[in-house]
């Protein structure tokens, strides 16, 4: 998947835009801003006071991280958006992406962060990071830089998803993991918190 993901920024790089070629951003403001696609991490019913004001100071933390990381071409562009194993077919050892419905304009390290949905606290996940950048560097090149913003991307996606639950509590993606949910992001939250990286200081 870091192979597919690396050639499909590569093509984004490269690819010349069609007059009027017009996709969301995916950026701190349209994840966590006041009016974002997805919902308000904040209208999450089940968020008391403790839990609102650690989400805060995670948001605050991730937008101050992502603003000096900035946006620039080598690292922000076309992105899928939502390569997770839902919308991957594998027959064998090929994977063919499926899917394009959230593609749009984003930090290429934000591919990996939608790779990992709803998986986020699993414990072997920063294996399946160092996979990814494995595979991704056979076929571009992923500065150090890059790849150690990554865990903060997926703190900004857990944000993410936990505004889109609330938003679609009739879903069964909902019903399948909304139970628990908020308090995993507020586990990760103050991990990311405390070391710069959802998966605590070993991958700070």
């Amino acid at each position: 998947l870091g192979a597919i993901s690396a050639r499909l920024h590569r093509h984004a790089r490269s690819w010349r835009r069609p007059p009027g070629f017009v996709r969301k951003r995916w950026n701190v403001e349209t994840i966590l801003g006041d009016d974002p696609h997805w919902g308000r991490w904040q209208d999450v019913p089940e968020l008391d006071a403790d839990g609102r004001r650690l989400l805060g100071r995670c948001a605050d933390a991730l937008a101050d991280r992502l603003g000096g990381y900035g946006v620039g071409a080598l690292r922000f562009g076309l992105v899928h958006a939502d390569l997770r194993l839902a919308n991957l077919l594998a027959d064998g050892r090929t994977l063919t992406v499926i899917d394009f419905d959230d593609c749009g304009f984003g930090w290429y390290g934000f591919d990996f962060a939608a790779a990992v949905s709803f998986l986020e606290e699993e414990p072997w996940v920063p294996a399946l990071l160092d996979a990814w950048c494995e595979g991704y560097r056979t076929l571009a090149p992923l500065a150090e830089e890059d790849a150690a913003m990554i865990p903060a991307f997926v703190m900004l996606r857990r944000m993410q998803l936990t505004a889109w639950l609330a938003t679609h509590a009739e879903t069964p993606t909902a019903a399948e993991f909304g139970d628990g949910y908020l308090a995993g992001t507020e586990r990760l939250a103050r991990a990311f918190l405390a070391s710069g990286s959802p998966f605590g200081a070993a991958r700070a």
